[in-house]
């Protein structure tokens, strides 16, 4: 488990002091804390601030800075509550050290994260957590000291001062969103992939930019399906954005799971898979994940164009926008399903339609088996029909007669499984690249977190 799923892990542990006896309204937003339902949270929160006060306001506006990419306020926000009522929360303040550090390191502070590492120690140890816990803290804090030492990551400008305009490279509704940008004088082609949390790039490309390795060692990512170097690029120009120090995952196989490569025809090591696969990671290029894209106010796809645009403004707020939140690095959408709202973490780098969680699949009549399947994707998949199926991001309908949707209580037990028990704790299932192919225009922006569909 990744260091922030286990600090999201920490905080739905020691979330039990978010019950409380106020309001009606003030209990319904501790009700979408407890369940981490972060867009109804922040849509519910807007409309009744004014009803909501005390401990109840303080945690509604922690959480939904920390999961809007505000971390600087959140953490402003998180040590009022701390010192208005952490003697007593008991135990119950561990939740709030830990969205503390999670923001900490979201701003690159890693002294300061590393002194919350002490205090989550001694409270460990205080409250008797086990010897285990207090470990995981020793080893965050190692963590931290070593993230001090490094560069850090920055750019030059989040809005340019001038709109930069960029050609889509191939047919971003069949190949995915690529463009082009230059490090160390070698131009490259770059992807922006919501569903993947970090960056990645291919070793040839890593060589010819001269990528800066931490250390020769390989360790294995994405919950252990690929083994891969971590390194750096000194400079990265997207336009005449500039971002120095990138971090970056340069993958050492040429076999890895299907489930990374989302191609059903991996599962065997053929020689003929051996070689799709070989292809496949060599076709990568740069990945750039949500951990860069939310770095920038605003950029927009637009395929008629076949152009990326990086305003010099940001957009004002309009009504006929999609919320989103990043939780735990997961990009967050609101939309319906028919007329159902439906929570999905759009993952613009899938090639599947989208998968429905079980939670979801139970509150709905509009499922119906005819087969069990058991592909190896870390999961059980099910097939489900449904006549006329109606998916509305706002004003873009497409019409299914088969779904994809998995369940948390059927997955086969790898690794993965914590990871998306956890993902199914606050959406209601993936969104793949089917709002890509089916759109003119897709604005991006995440200074307010919201998407718009043309």
């Amino acid at each position: 488990m990744s260091m922030k799923k286990f600090i999201f892990t920490l905080c739905i542990f020691c979330s039990s002091f978010l019950l409380c006896q106020g309001n009606l309204t003030e209990q319904i937003v501790l009700k979408f804390i407890s369940e981490r339902r972060w867009i109804e949270l922040r849509e519910y929160y807007d409309k009744n601030k004014n009803n909501i006060t005390g401990y109840e306001n303080l945690a509604a506006e922690a959480y939904i800075y920390t999961y809007t990419n505000q971390p600087a306020k959140a953490i402003d926000v998180t040590n009022q509550i701390i010192t208005e009522f952490g003697e007593s929360m008991g135990s119950n303040c561990i939740e709030w050290y830990g969205l503390n550090l999670n923001n900490y390191i979201e701003i690159q502070n890693y002294k300061k994260a590393s002194d919350i590492c002490d205090i989550l120690f001694h409270l460990a140890d205080k409250f008797e957590l086990g010897d285990e816990m207090k470990a995981v803290f020793l080893y965050l804090k190692d963590e931290m000291n070593t993230f001090d030492l490094q560069p850090k990551t920055y750019l030059t400008n989040p809005s340019p001062e001038q709109d930069i305009l960029l050609d889509l490279i191939a047919d971003p509704k069949t190949e995915g969103l690529n463009f082009e940008v230059i490090s160390n004088e070698t131009k490259l082609k770059a992807i922006f992939d919501t569903g993947a949390t970090e960056c990645f790039i291919n070793q040839q490309l890593a060589s010819s930019i001269r990528v800066k390795y931490a250390s020769h060692d390989t360790i294995m990512v994405n919950n252990k399906e690929l083994k891969a170097k971590k390194g750096m690029i000194d400079s990265l120009k997207i336009g005449h954005i500039t971002i120095y120090n990138v971090p970056v995952w340069v993958p050492v196989d040429s076999i890895v799971s299907c489930s990374f490569l989302n191609v059903p025809d991996l599962n065997e090591n053929s020689k003929e898979k051996f070689e799709n696969a070989t292809h496949f990671m060599d076709s990568l290029g740069l990945i750039l994940g949500i951990s860069i894209m939310k770095m920038i106010d605003e950029f927009q796809f637009d395929f008629n164009q076949n152009k990326l645009l990086i305003p010099s403004q940001s957009s004002p707020i309009t009504e006929n926008i999609n919320l989103i939140t990043i939780a735990d690095n997961q990009l967050l959408l609101k939309c319906k399903l028919e007329s159902t709202n439906f929570i999905g973490w759009l993952d613009t780098g899938s090639n599947q339609d989208f998968y429905i969680n079980y939670r979801y699949y139970e509150q709905s009549d509009k499922f119906s088996f005819h087969e069990n399947q058991k592909e190896k994707f870390n999961m059980l998949m099910l097939q489900g029909i449904k006549q006329s199926w109606v998916f509305k991001p706002q004003n873009i309908y497409v019409e299914f007669n088969q779904l994809d949707f998995f369940s948390s209580q059927s997955i086969i037990n790898t690794d993965a499984e914590n990871d998306i028990i956890i993902a199914n704790q606050h959406c209601d299932g993936m969104l793949g690249d089917i709002i890509i192919r089916k759109s003119d225009k897709i604005t991006f922006n995440f200074r307010d977190m919201w998407i718009k569909f043309n």
